[in-house]
C-alpha cells in the first residue's frame, strides 16, 4: 500500500498503534484527511510530514473516526472476530482473537464450467447447462450452505465475534445471503467490514495471509527517519 504524497513507510503491528498515536499527537497536531482513511499530521510550512492507516482490524471500519471520539488512548485489544473469503467453488472461514486462530474451516468444490464461468451465474445469463450442471449446482448450494452453518455457529456462542470481514465477489455475497439456514450477518449489517484486498483462491494459507493483512498498519513520513 502506497500514500500519494509521502515516500517512506513502515509496517507496523496493532499492538503499536496506540503508542504511534499518542507519539504523532505529541509532536503536532493530527486530524483526519478529506477522506476519512488516514491520520495526518502537517508541517509549519503546511506540507504533509506524517500519515497514518491503522489496521482494519483495530477499527472495523472501512474509514477511520474523528481524531476527537479516539479520545487520546485505544483499548489494546481486537476482541474476537470472523474472516470470511468466499469466491466461486472456494471458500476459508476463520474465528479469531487478537493473534489467535480459534477455529477455521476451508472448502474446495467443482462449481466452474469448462469456460471457467461459475453454473449459478451461467444460469442466470445464458440457461442450463445439461451436462454436469446439476452436480455443479448441488456443489456451489453445499458450499454456500456449509459456510453458513460454521458461521452461524460461531455467532451463536456465548462470545460472538464484534465483527465478520468479507472478501467476496457481489453478485455470489446476493447469492450467499439467500443460502438456508440464513447467514448470522446480512449485507447491510454494521459487524460486516469489506477487506480492501486483492485476495487469491480461498485457502487456510490465505486466510491466515489476509489475517496477518488486516492487523497490521502502516505510517508514512516526508523524510527518512534514519535522516
Amino acid at each position: 500500500m502506497s500514500h500519494p504524497d509521502l515516500p517512506f513507510s513502515e509496517r507496523f503491528p496493532w499492538t503499536d498503534l496506540e503508542a504511534r498515536l499518542r507519539a504523532a499527537c505529541l509532536e503536532g497536531a493530527v486530524s483526519v484527511d478529506a477522506t476519512g482513511r488516514w491520520y495526518e499530521r502537517v508541517g509549519t510550512d503546511g506540507e504533509l510530514v506524517w500519515a497514518l492507516r491503522p489496521p482494519l482490524a483495530a477499527i472495523g471500519a472501512n474509514t477511520l473516526p474523528p481524531v476527537a471520539t479516539w479520545g487520546g488512548r485505544w483499548d489494546a485489544s481486537l476482541g474476537r472476530y470472523a474472516i470470511l473469503l468466499l469466491q466461486a467453488g472456494a471458500a476459508a472461514v476463520g474465528l479469531f482473537e487478537d493473534d489467535d486462530l480459534l477455529d477455521h474451516k476451508a472448502w474446495k468444490r467443482y462449481v466452474v464450467r469448462g469456460q471457467g464461468k461459475a453454473q449459478p451465474t451461467h444460469l442466470k445469463t445464458r440457461g442450463k447447462s445439461r451436462l454436469g450442471s446439476r452436480l455443479r449446482l448441488r456443489n456451489a448450494r453445499r458450499l454456500l450452505e456449509e459456510v453458513s452453518e460454521r458461521l452461524g455457529s460461531w455467532f451463536e456462542e456465548d462470545d460472538p465475534p464484534a465483527r465478520l470481514y468479507t472478501s467476496c465477489p457481489v453478485r455470489l455475497y446476493a447469492d450467499f445471503m439467500e443460502t438456508d439456514p440464513t447467514p448470522p450477518v446480512t449485507t447491510e449489517d454494521p459487524r460486516r467490514v469489506t477487506i480492501p484486498l486483492d485476495v487469491h483462491v480461498p485457502t487456510h494459507a490465505e486466510l491466515l495471509r489476509v489475517q496477518r493483512s488486516i492487523i497490521h498498519g502502516r505510517a508514512w513520513w516526508a523524510r527518512s527517519p534514519d535522516e
